[in-house]
């Protein structure tokens, strides 16, 4: 469940502002970490797609449903992003 400042941080990462990712990034990266470890096995490659995840984020604004009042998405695109990773790897 999101908290007051989840949405302060959503709304001014929409807005423009690069800490306010940033501060996303340290409350939910490690949890996405771990989800993308799951997916890709290797850690290197955790982190990239993390890193990607976020980035994706930072353009798309999609972590807060204001009706779900919840950080949402973030894990889809990771998801999307790992098995990407993955299957290059198979190739």
């Amino acid at each position: 469940m999101a908290t007051g400042s989840d949405r302060a941080a959503v709304a001014r990462m929409t807005a423009g502002h690069r800490a306010a990712a940033g501060t996303l990034f340290d409350r939910y990266g490690d949890m996405l970490y771990g989800f993308a470890r799951c997916i890709v096995r290797d850690a290197a490659d955790a982190d990239d797609v993390v890193t990607q995840a976020f980035a994706g984020a930072w353009q798309t604004a999609c972590f807060y449903s204001e009706r779900e009042g919840k950080v949402v998405g973030s894990d889809g695109i990771l998801q999307r992003r790992g098995q990407r990773r993955t299957a290059s790897v198979r190739e």
